[in-house]
């Protein structure tokens, strides 16, 4: 039998991003989005719909996964999505550090900056915070690689310039508030503001 290969692609999630541009539960999220979609090992929501739409399979419905249960009767179960993801965000990572930094150092006015000064800034918060700093520089190239995948950043040898305006940052700020610590993200705003 032949086994079919169903794959998604950089592209398909880019294309997926400009579809999505104003659903409130990406904008200002979009790095968190791509971040979400590295993760994923399962179907889920958006995953199915990128999937369906690229095999032009859009007239159909599908809201989950079916299987017999031990008495064979038939279940349903919900597919996860963005949302759900993030509402499972129980703690504050170096991860989630590393992606709040990056509008942060914008807002208060650093931009372009020197990926050391990048590592300095996650090194300090996270010290601060108490969180550990496992794995630091390997964080900062996938944060970076999630805030370049949807052109928020570009970087040029060890130098990082952020293209999103101040405005969008402080959306941006807000918007991880939602799903990170208020307190932690306000607290790692205050460092940063006090160290420009």
């Amino acid at each position: 039998m032949k086994k079919i290969n169903f794959e998604i692609t950089e592209q398909d999630i880019k294309e997926y991003l400009k579809q999505h541009s104003e659903d409130q539960t990406i904008k200002y999220r979009e790095a968190m989005f791509v971040k979400y979609m590295k993760e994923q090992q399962d179907i889920t929501c958006e995953s199915l719909e990128i999937l369906m739409k690229k095999y032009n399979w859009e007239d159909r419905i599908i809201s989950g996964t079916y299987h017999d249960d031990n008495l064979g009767i038939l279940k349903q179960e919900s597919l996860s999505d963005f949302n759900s993801y993030l509402n499972r965000i129980q703690n504050l990572d170096i991860s989630g550090i590393c992606h709040i930094l990056i509008p942060a150092m914008k807002y208060y006015g650093q931009n372009p900056f020197h990926v050391h000064y990048l590592y300095a800034n996650l090194n300090m918060v996270s010290d601060q915070l108490v969180v550990p700093m496992n794995h630091p520089m390997e964080v900062i190239e996938s944060t970076l690689e999630n805030y370049k995948f949807c052109e928020k950043v570009e970087t040029y040898e060890q130098m990082i310039n952020i293209r999103m305006g101040r405005e969008y940052c402080g959306r941006q700020l807000l918007a991880y508030q939602n799903f990170y610590d208020e307190g932690k993200v306000k607290r790692i705003r205050k460092i940063i503001r006090e160290r420009v």
